[in-house]
């Protein structure tokens, strides 16, 4: 599992934290997919400050026509360009056997279940902002809808209101 990086929820805190730094970076490196029918641009990159040396790197995925996304389409591919990712990366370390499922849910030609969008989430260190969106993009709960509509108190206000619209209904 990736290690949950600060400036993921904070990106504030990263640059104040590596304002004063020397950066390095690498000429671009084309590298085609599994399949060679598209090729991803990264590029290598060195940071070091009084910090420390972060090491990463950038990618530079494939183009993709939005118009053609759903709307669960369109938020996976904001959730890829956050972590970085292409399609195939993800479809990689997801482990399918190819992106063209991935690519079909972005189309909203096939539908996704709540758990491997999870997956999904998890893969794309989604902020929980994204994560929810995603899920009601694809007709789920987040864990916070699911919890407050399940809390004690909701549940007893719903059956007051219910209770009280039942004997307004019976009135002549």
């Amino acid at each position: 599992m990736e290690q949950d990086l600060p400036w993921r929820r904070d990106p504030a805190s990263f640059a104040s934290a590596w304002s004063l730094c020397t950066a390095r970076l690498l000429p671009w490196t084309k590298q085609c997919d599994n399949d060679h029918k598209r090729s991803v641009y990264f590029v290598s990159w060195t940071v070091k400050s009084k910090h420390g040396i972060l090491q990463g790197v950038f990618v530079k995925k494939p183009p993709v026509n939005r118009e053609r996304l759903s709307v669960l389409g369109k938020y996976l591919d904001d959730a890829l360009t956050l972590a970085n990712m292409s399609q195939s990366d993800l479809a990689r370390r997801a482990g399918l056997h190819s992106s063209s499922y991935l690519s079909r849910v972005m189309k909203g030609e096939r539908d996704v279940d709540r758990k491997t969008l999870l997956h999904w989430c998890n893969i794309l260190q989604c902020p929980e902002w994204l994560e929810e969106r995603l899920l009601n993009a694809a007709g789920y709960a987040s864990e916070r809808q699911r919890k407050a509509v399940e809390a004690e108190e909701i549940l007893e206000e719903t059956h007051t209101i219910v209770l009280a619209e039942v004997e307004k209904r019976q009135e002549p």
